[in-house]
Parts: structure tokens; sequence; C-alpha cells
């Protein structure tokens, strides 16, 4: 990343709009208002300027100029800001201008924001929030990415970090008076104290974090079941339209559907799969089978759907989250069977009139309830965070009680170190370039 030029970039999104927000950060900021409008800007405060072309003094718009001084600023350089009108030729005018001028180049993906992290505006957490917050669909996941991005995250891992710098230190003082009555052991049991206390917090975090997939990607809602039990009907009445084909004769579903829906404000990925049967000689099916498994070892929630008219077959390596016993119109006989096999009680359904559906939904709700319970407050959300912290904690509970103070010195400079690389203060270099590629060009 070249930090000498000054970049440029459309910050307000593209296409055509009413504004358009057109964002500079680097040196070259104050002799470029100078250059196009004529004027000295005073910091913070917003200037109705005419922007005219300095190739042949054509005006190019009119609109509003901001200055921010580095390194008080989101980038810690000087920023500037033109808003414009959101004409696409406007916007192409002023580029071509820029384009001549060899101090100023169009912004990597990202690059603002980079240039905030280098300038120590922002820690790595922070930054993957942001790209959270952008990429947030719903209020849950809204909240979350704002907890990272305002650095709430941040500042417990910081706080771990002062607690273990705390822990080195009391090990030190017992090298540096090892001779001295009493202050080894005293010192060594202080040090030992915070080190349990947060490997039970580190736990925690990370017993936390296995819910962060679901509410970051969408849980992964998976409705498994022997042929002909109505799974695509089901289906299509939880995403209220027709997604899945349904048909009287069995095994119409050869292969895993999916769609998006929303249930207690969250995305949740619906995904049908093929009719278990004991033995099939088609070649088609067989497969289609197998994929559904491979479902079911990946799901958050496994609905699991009989009827009256199909074989009561079991998925196999789990247990079911929800039993649905569907066309109860049917009998409901082979219930007696399903309550001796099962964990839980049947639900009760009739999926082609819709009966039962909106009860359905409810338990569906607490389901999904009970998997993001708890996340609003989660300290590691992304699996690079869990990592880090998983390898501070072995490097803790790898620790042995007869260690000299010198390898337990060490051992917690490892463990200060792992969180250090989850905020980005150490051995981030590798990442960076995918973190900040994700970003649009504007931040």
């Amino acid at each position: 990343m070249n930090t000498t030029d000054t970049i440029y970039a459309v910050s307000s999104g593209q296409g055509r709009a009413g504004i358009a927000v057109v964002r500079f950060s680097g040196t070259g900021c104050l002799p470029l208002v100078k250059k196009f409008c004529g004027i000295s800007p005073v910091a913070r405060q917003a200037h109705f300027v005419t922007l005219r072309a300095p190739s042949d003094g054509e005006v190019i718009d009119r609109g509003l100029c901001l200055f921010f001084p580095g390194p008080k600023s989101v980038t810690g350089e000087d920023v500037l800001e033109f808003h414009l009108h959101g004409s696409a030729a406007i916007i192409s005018r002023l580029f071509n201008e820029l384009s001549v001028m060899p101090q100023f180049r169009l912004a990597d993906p990202g690059e603002f924001t980079r240039r905030a992290f280098v300038n120590g505006k922002v820690d790595l957490v922070e930054i993957e929030g942001l790209s959270d917050l952008l990429a947030a669909e719903d209020e849950p996941q809204r909240r979350l990415a704002m907890r990272q991005f305002l650095g709430q995250s941040s500042q417990c891992i910081e706080r771990w970090r002062d607690q273990l710098v705390a822990a080195i230190g009391f090990v030190e003082a017992a090298i540096d008076f090892n001779d001295e009555d009493g202050v080894t052991g005293d010192v060594l049991a202080r040090a030992d104290d915070i080190q349990k206390t947060l490997q039970r917090e580190f736990s925690e975090a990370l017993s936390l974090s296995s819910k962060m997939a679901g509410l970051r990607e969408g849980l992964r809602i998976v409705i498994g079941g022997p042929a002909n039990a109505g799974k695509s009907s089901l289906m299509n009445a939880l995403a209220d339209r027709s997604v899945a084909i349904v048909s009287a004769l069995p095994g119409t579903t050869r292969d895993v559907l999916e769609t998006n829906v929303r249930i207690a404000g969250l995305k949740l990925l619906m995904v049908d799969t093929a009719g278990i049967r004991r033995d099939t000689d088609d070649p088609v099916e067989s497969e289609g089978i197998k994929r559904a498994k491979d479902q079911f070892s990946d799901a958050d929630v496994l609905i699991w759907v009989l009827a009256e008219d199909c074989d009561v077959v079991w998925p196999e390596g789990r247990w079911p989250n929800v039993i649905l016993f569907n066309k109860v119109d049917l009998g409901v006989q082979k219930l007696i069977q399903v309550r001796n096999e099962s964990k839980q009680a049947p639900v009760y359904t009739t999926s082609l009139a819709r009966d039962g559906v909106a009860s359905f939904k409810s338990i569906l709700e607490d389901l999904v309830a009970t998997r993001t319970d708890g996340i609003e407050n989660a300290v590691v959300v992304r699996e690079r965070h869990s990592a880090g912290l998983r390898r501070a904690l072995a490097i803790l509970e790898a620790r042995g009680a007869h260690e000299s103070p010198e390898i337990k010195a060490h051992e917690l400079r490892r463990a200060v170190d792992q969180l250090g690389a989850i905020i980005g203060k150490i051995g981030v270099e590798d990442y960076l370039g995918h973190v900040f590629s994700t970003f649009c060009i504007g931040k």
C-alpha cells in the first residue's frame, strides 16, 4: 500500500442518486480544494463551492466541501469530501481531471479503512465489525456488528491482555526477589489466580462464539425424513411460496433445495432434502439420499418429518431437534411407535392444507431464539477470533504446576501475543489483504 498518494473514491455508492460523496485522504487535500474551488477551507465547516476543471476552467458542479485535518480524522490523514449532485457525468468529469494529477489515484477496495488501521484509528476487530455492519441484513446482525465496530469486543480483549501482562509482572517479581522469604510464593499465587480467572472467561467466550456463524451467515434449517412424508410441502408453507415441486409420487425431490426465510427476525437458510428410503435401486435417488444425509450433520436445526403413509426411519448420527408428524388427516397410529422411539413429543401438521404451520413456526422461533441467546454479548465473533482465543487458552491450560518462573513468564507472553494478533497488534500482515478486499472502493 502506497501511503504517500492522495486517494479518492465515491463513498456514497454507485448509480444515479440525489447526492454523491467523493472522499479524499492524503496530503493533497488542501491543495486540491485551492485548485478546484479557489478557497482555503476552514476545518470541519461546510463550504458551498463551485468546482471548476483545472484544465479549462469549466464549471463541473456546485456543492459542499468539508475538510478534516489529520490526525483527527477518520483515516488519521487529511480528509476531504465533496458533496455533489449524483450524476455519473459529473463524477466522470471530476475523475478525468484527477487522473492526470500524479499525486492522486483511485483508492483500492477498503483502502480508506486500511489507512485508518495503519494510523491507529481502529483495530482489526473493529474493522471486521464494520465489514459485518455493511453486510448486516437484519436487526440481530446489526446489533452484533455494531458491538464489534464500537470497540466493545476489543476493550474486553485488551482487558484480558492487561491482566495477562499483570500476571507476567507477578511472575517476574518472583524471579527478581526469589531470595526474599514469602515473596515468591505470594506473587506466583496471584499470577495463578489471574490465569484461572482468564481460563474460565476464555472458555465462556468460546462457548458463546459457537453460535456466531449461525447469526452472521444465517442458521441452516434442514428438513429431512422418509420419502413422501411432505417435506417439500412444509418447505413451501414455511417459505410462503412454491419453492419445491410437490407430487404424490415418492422420491420427487432428488437433490438439495435451498431458500431463505425470515423467522424471529433472523435470516434462515431452509434446506429441503431427498426422502430417505432403506432400499432403492435408482442410482439418482441413491445419490440424493447420500446428499441428504450429508445435510443432516451440517444442520443447525434438523426437522424430521414423518407421516402415517410412510415408513418410520431416523437420521443416522444425530437426533432431530423437531419431530413433525404430518398428514394427520390420514391417521395417527404410528404416533405410538414414534413416541416410544423419540426423545420429545411430535408436532402435528397437515402441510398441504397448512394446518398447524403457524404453531410449528412458533416452535421454530423458540429454537432459533435458543440458538442465538446471549449472542449480543459475544466477544469473539469470527473463526479467526475463536482460533486465536483457543490457542491462548491451550497455552494457559498446558502450563505445568512445577514450571520454573522463567518458563511461566515465557508461556504467558505467548498467550499475550495470541490476543494481540486478534485485535491486530502483531502478526496480521498476511490477513490484512483478505480483510480489506471485502470492502467497497469508497471504504
